[in-house]
């Protein structure tokens, strides 16, 4: 997803969203990358079967502990980690825990030694430490030759903009793509409708008692530090949190 204007104030939104990818991995092979664009390290001709492959995925799913690809972005000291590991050291990456919520074998391709998977996961996952440490599970080796994100939070590649559409128009106006609400990033957050003069006290910092707005949420959603999205009408004005019976702006929109 690609926000524009002010709705980049909506990215941390997303940051915590679960993710889809769909990837290929090729068994037997090893690289220092894990995948295609590595040096090859190891081999091995052990080639799992289908009902192997299938039975070791239960191991991969729910909350696991995973130690992140050596070319990745993490930081090390201030030293981010694929830049040692191109400068011929090994990184001290240790496992963090992540949550994989599905992983499903799709088809396997057994001339090629190939297998093809969709996974579901929340923030932090490497799927070329999936594709890597699936291949150990299994007594062999693996690593990633394709791996395509088709779902990020609530946009999937279906709602994609093809970028020979954008190429198309030159130095017209954003608003000439077909764009999509901040709503569909802030969708999962109850909303609060306000007056015209409660809407100016909330644009101007000013928190509001809660006790009027109560019908409009239930207990759950009104529980100390709920996040609602105040609106105005059918815009979004502020992100605001419920903290000692009052609604706190924390992030004004004016969108």
């Amino acid at each position: 997803p690609i926000a524009i204007g002010k709705a980049t104030k909506t990215v941390p939104y997303l940051m915590g969203a679960s993710k889809t990818y769909k990837f290929e991995l090729e068994w037997g092979i090893a690289t220092t990358t894990d995948d295609l664009e590595g040096q090859v390290v190891a081999t091995s001709k052990s080639i799992p079967s289908k009902v192997e492959i299938s039975n070791s995925l239960k191991c991969f799913i729910g909350r696991i502990n995973q130690i992140p690809p050596n070319f990745s972005a993490i930081k090390i000291n201030g030293v981010r980690s694929y830049q040692m590991a191109r400068n011929g050291k090994k990184p001290n990456l240790k496992s963090r825990l992540v949550d994989v919520y599905k992983l499903s074998l799709n088809q396997t391709n057994p001339e090629r030694n190939r297998a093809c998977f969709e996974i579901q996961c929340g923030k932090g996952v490497y799927v070329r430490s999936i594709a890597r440490d699936l291949g150990i599970k299994l007594g062999t080796f693996a690593h990633i030759v394709s791996l395509r994100r088709t779902v990020y939070g609530p946009f999937s590649e279906r709602m994609a903009i093809p970028l020979d559409k954008i190429e198309s128009l030159g130095h017209k106006a954003a608003s000439a793509i077909d764009l999509y609400p901040v709503s569909a990033v802030l969708d999962d957050i109850p909303a609060l409708a306000l007056t015209e003069k409660q809407a100016l006290f909330i644009q101007n910092g000013r928190a509001i008692s809660s006790n009027e707005f109560v019908c409009q949420l239930t207990a759950q959603d009104i529980a100390t530090g709920s996040i609602v999205q105040v609106l105005k009408g059918e815009k979004i004005i502020a992100l605001a949190r419920y903290i000692d019976g009052f609604i706190k702006p924390f992030r004004v929109l004016n969108l």
